[in-house]
């Protein structure tokens, strides 16, 4: 619970602070794929596609939304994750593309701990706050606080 509270106070100081005048890095019509590594209660292997959806929200804010697609595992288990992700990308500082974000989807967990059960499905959510770092024009590296799949999610994006 107190990481939870953490990443929602995070989100609102973020929020918060006054844009300087700074171009959007991700706009309507972009296309960015993440690949990462994440750590939390599982460790996960994850890629996405993050698609500009609408801009000019709140002035340079840009809505986007793609798909999701996780490995995991954990001493005794593993799971297979899919789902979409939805994003909300605002400029506030140079060469940094910073959003938040909501993901949705369904988790197939293997066991290998016979009481337990083999695998089952069931639902899957969570919330980030998140950065790019640009690179170069199609290359910037990322890093996303939350809860769900991962807690902390850092990679590489490629953007086309």
């Amino acid at each position: 619970m107190k990481r939870i509270l953490i990443v929602i106070m995070i989100s609102s100081m973020a929020f918060s602070l006054k844009a300087q005048e700074v171009a959007p890095m991700f706009v309507k019509g972009d296309k960015i794929i993440n690949v990462g590594i994440g750590l939390g209660y599982y460790t996960s292997v994850s890629a996405s596609l993050d698609y500009g959806i609408v801009d000019e929200v709140a002035e340079l804010g840009t809505i986007g939304v793609g798909p999701y697609a996780a490995f995991c595992f954990r001493h005794s288990d593993s799971a297979v994750m899919a789902g979409v992700r939805g994003t909300f990308h605002y400029p506030f500082i140079e060469d940094f593309d910073t959003y938040v974000g909501l993901g949705l989807g369904l988790s197939y967990n293997m066991y290998s701990i016979s009481y337990l059960g083999s695998s089952y499905i069931h639902p899957e959510g969570g919330f980030f706050i998140g950065a790019r770092y640009k690179m170069s024009e199609t290359l910037t590296v990322f890093g996303e606080l939350g809860y769900g799949i991962s807690y902390l999610n850092v990679g590489l994006a490629l953007k086309f």
